[in-house]
């Protein structure tokens, strides 16, 4: 067991190195997200601003949360490109460990980054609008990382895919758009937008950040639902992914870049 450490602090290690080396492209992930998010409240204000003012909480929260799945989902479907890019996929594969336990590690290593980015974007768009949001780390911390395996599931699944078809950036766009539109959807009083990905964790930190509400005052059913589809969730991407890598090894499409 005391190797899985080891690998999670190489991947680890192998982030920092490269955030060190490359600064300039966290600051323009932040600045991209800051940037994104200024038009919309600009715009939001000037086309409709009663309905932006009355909804600009849900709008703040949904886009916290749209931003580090989507980081979370790009990291692990994108790392078998970028592994192909390097010229390192076929190594991972008679490394030590399960291929899907390195992208798991990958993910891990990763997230950290991803949430800092998040949190300090989420910093600068309150101090910005001047809203302020309950901040309640004992119900934003489980509620954000089950969400989280939401999109691992479907970060599996993509990436099962690109093992297969290797380029599939159209799909990287449809399902960055998907997920704006669920989690648009899961913050209305509508019900089945909860049982897609990352809707229950939308509609559940939205109720936490900007009313207050914490994890033991959701009921049996919110918890149920969160619970049961990231299991769920999880389960179709590590069982697609599994079954593309096996494809993929018999027809020895591995190096078929």
């Amino acid at each position: 067991m005391y190797k899985y450490p080891i690998l999670l602090y190489g991947f680890a290690s192998r982030t920092l190195i490269e955030l060190r080396r490359y600064p300039l492209n966290f600051l323009g992930t932040l600045a991209t997200y800051l940037m994104v998010f200024g038009l919309v409240f600009v715009g939001g204000r000037t086309i409709a601003p009663e309905g932006f003012e009355s909804n600009v909480d849900a709008i703040i929260v949904g886009y916290f949360l749209l931003t580090t799945v989507l980081a979370t989902f790009y990291t692990l479907s994108g790392l078998i490109n970028t592994e192909a890019k390097y010229g390192t996929l076929q190594q991972l594969y008679v490394a030590p460990f399960p291929f899907p336990v390195v992208m798991l590690a990958s993910v891990l290593a990763n997230l950290v980054v991803s949430i800092v980015i998040s949190v300090v974007t989420l910093g600068f768009i309150l101090v910005m609008t001047g809203e302020s949001l309950t901040i309640d780390l004992v119900t934003i911390v489980p509620v954000l990382g089950l969400t989280i395996l939401h999109a691992i599931g479907v970060g599996f699944l993509l990436g099962g895919v690109a093992l297969v078809y290797k380029r599939i950036r159209g799909m990287f766009s449809m399902l960055q758009f998907a997920f704006i539109g669920i989690i648009s959807m899961a913050l209305t009083d509508e019900f089945w937008p909860r049982l897609l990905p990352v809707g229950q964790g939308a509609a559940m930190l939205h109720e936490a950040m900007a009313n207050g509400r914490g994890l033991l005052e959701f009921s049996l059913l919110d918890h149920a639902i969160l619970a049961s589809t990231t299991v769920v969730y999880v389960l179709i991407g590590y069982l697609s992914f599994h079954l593309a890598q096996h494809h993929a090894r018999r027809r020895g499409l591995l190096d078929d870049y």
